[in-house]
């Protein structure tokens, strides 16, 4: 886009860093310098390969580093998501290989983010392209994408205050109730660059630092329908009586039964399959700060912005 190749990484940097400097959490990044080509529609199916735990065909693409894509045109979206969709995608990241077993797992071995550089081309808006974004949602989307690198998925927590702002029913300010793991941008976002504490509490819990797992506090529990039986794929929230957008906390029903190997019981941290109907209920969420909270529970719509968020039903058939 307008930015200079070498602006654009400066931004990917400071993006790094606001992980890495979440007080609660233990996370770094080593930048490893620049690629030896420009990755492109022609040859990322190379990378791809690469990130796909395989290793690429071709000996001269590195395997120990995570390429960040810088997709000049949106011409790399679209190779991987579909024609049409690099006027909708802001970025992809893909986690794909891990490393390691059960009782030692080394986490996350090669994985990719590929940035649209169309939504900050500084060309108007016609059917190619779409319109653009300011700096501050750009560096937002790098946030949300390297967010996905590094293991956090998407939320649905206050999605009715972005839906509210994006309708003018509540200020704009509101905007730094939004977590950055939302699946959606408001365009002219003040706060898409400062973690809100569901995406705090959820890097913790994956990378915690010290003792903190033993000070924050836990609301378990399962839903069940009128018959009592487990529901699955239900977002909970926890939400702070006194500050309710704030310190609000969502999780998903059965997203805890996701095992971390597949059918051949090799390690795969991927799977998506529930093994036991008795798991579908089950909930969890961590990182709540003393008061009183009331739990909320809605239905997710499904959809691709979706996937990924709950396990689906294992066919044993």
């Amino acid at each position: 886009g307008v930015l200079s190749n070498d602006q654009a990484k400066a931004l990917v940097h400071k993006m790094l860093g606001v992980w890495a400097a979440v007080p609660t959490a233990n996370v770094d990044f080593s930048y490893q310098g620049d690629l030896e080509e420009d990755v492109t529609e022609e040859n990322i199916a190379d990378y791809l390969e690469m990130v796909s735990c395989g290793g690429s065909s071709r000996t001269d693409i590195p395997t120990n580093v995570v390429p960040i894509v810088f997709d000049s045109n949106g011409k790399i979206i679209e190779y991987i998501v579909g024609l049409g969709s690099a006027t909708e995608v802001g970025g992809l990241s893909t986690l794909r290989c891990f490393l390691g077993s059960l009782d030692n797992p080394r986490g996350i071995h090669q994985g990719m983010v590929i940035l649209n550089g169309q939504f900050i081309d500084g060309k108007d808006i016609t059917e190619f392209s779409p319109q653009d974004l300011n700096v501050n949602t750009i560096a937002g989307i790098m946030l949300h994408e390297t967010g996905h690198l590094i293991g956090l998925d998407h939320t649905a927590l206050n999605e009715e205050v972005y839906d509210s702002i994006a309708a003018g029913s509540m200020p704009a300010s509101y905007s730094k109730y939004i977590p950055v793991m939302l699946p959606t941008v408001l365009r002219e976002s003040t706060a898409s660059t400062t973690p809100h504490p569901d995406d705090i509490a959820a890097l913790s819990t994956l990378y915690p630092k010290d003792d903190y797992l033993s000070t924050i506090g836990r609301v378990e529990g399962e839903i069940l329908d009128s018959d009592r039986d487990e529901v699955r794929k239900v977002n909970v929230v926890a939400r702070r009586d006194d500050d309710p957008y704030c310190e609000a906390f969502a999780g998903i029903s059965g997203r805890r039964c996701v095992p971390i190997t597949d059918l051949t019981g090799s390690v795969n941290f991927n799977m998506t399959y529930c093994q036991t109907e008795e798991l579908y209920g089950d909930y969890e969420i961590d990182g709540l700060t003393p008061g009183e909270y009331t739990i909320e529970v809605e239905n997710l719509e499904e959809g691709w912005i979706r996937s990924g968020m709950y396990p689906e039903t294992l066919n044993m058939d």
